[in-house]
């Protein structure tokens, strides 16, 4: 079995990046290419099109690069996702972020199968992959992100960390807790989960030392039996939004991220077998509601009906 920490740990706190795709013009990946660049984070731009971005030489490929590189993240077309993980893997890197969407939600044969070809990659790898399809992770301890965060209007010294499938939903939330005084430790967006998914987060984040509270917008789960282990050993609280509760839901859920959201009723009983495990309807409402128990040391189930 994979070591939890060390496998995850890369997305976090990468030694070293490079930027597949990267961008000084405004497009998708080109603000997440500023930051980067323009971090302590010894980051590395590829782009077979530029020579320089933003003061920093480009590379054409990724084993280009002369140093070693532990994080992949790709934003080039879908088409070309495919050739720039296996090059990432010839380069030895240790995790892989695909942003890039265009896959399996799109539910068109040759792009589901690009996919399915991905998942075989990290299957005989040990290359841990997120994606595609997302925005990625955030760090709020040291300031590391893939996606578009303004850590000036985020609250330093967070606890809570959130996984969600959906990089849009996943940023509005956190734009929502700001405006509301929560601060986060750590927030993950999977995507179509080729490789990474929740199973994987809530494991590596129930060791996390920064973070006390996790909280899950739960799309579907491809691992059912995984899940429930994994809920009895948890000893943090976490705030769970199952969505596809209707057929109309679960339909919304698939085209959205090629996920299938299962039975709502199978769920429902699970989530009720282990304390600590708290479903919501309603995630803004009850999310300050917990916030507030949880700091008092008194979360109850009675907070949540």
């Amino acid at each position: 079995m994979r070591d939890q920490i060390t496998d995850m740990d890369v997305f976090f706190n990468p030694k070293s990046i490079a930027i597949i795709g990267a961008s000084d013009t405004f497009k998708f990946g080109y603000t997440m290419t500023s930051y980067l660049l323009n971090s302590n984070f010894k980051t590395y731009p590829v782009n077979i099109h530029k020579d320089i971005i933003f003061g920093h030489k480009v590379f054409k490929n990724i084993n280009d690069i002369p140093d070693d590189i532990e994080l992949a993240i790709i934003v080039v077309g879908n088409e070309k996702v495919l050739q720039v993980v296996k090059d990432s893997v010839k380069k030895g890197v240790k995790g892989i972020i695909i942003e890039t969407a265009g896959f399996a939600e799109t539910g068109i044969k040759r792009f589901v199968k690009i996919q399915e070809e991905i998942e075989v990659i990290a299957k005989i790898s040990n290359v841990r992959i997120i994606g595609p399809n997302c925005v990625g992770v955030t760090n709020f301890n040291n300031k590391f992100t893939t996606a578009e965060i303004n850590f000036d209007q985020s609250m330093e010294g967070g606890t809570i960390s959130i996984i969600a499938q959906s990089g849009v939903l996943g940023n509005i939330f956190i734009e929502w807790s700001s405006s509301q005084n929560i601060g986060f430790s750590k927030a993950i967006t999977l995507g179509n989960k080729v490789d990474v998914d929740e199973i994987d987060m809530l494991e590596y984040l129930e060791s996390d030392t920064n973070t006390n509270i996790i909280t899950v917008y739960l799309e579907g789960v491809k691992r059912g039996k995984k899940l429930i282990e994994i809920l009895k050993k948890l000893t943090k609280p976490v705030l769970i939004l199952k969505n596809g509760r209707s057929e109309i839901g679960s339909k919304a859920i698939k085209s959205h991220t090629g996920s299938i959201a299962g039975d709502d009723t199978i769920y429902e009983t699970i989530f009720k077998q282990y304390s600590g495990i708290y479903r919501v309807n309603n995630f803004y409402f009850n999310f300050n509601r917990f916030v507030s128990f949880s700091a008092k040391n008194a979360v109850s189930s009675s907070i949540f009906t």
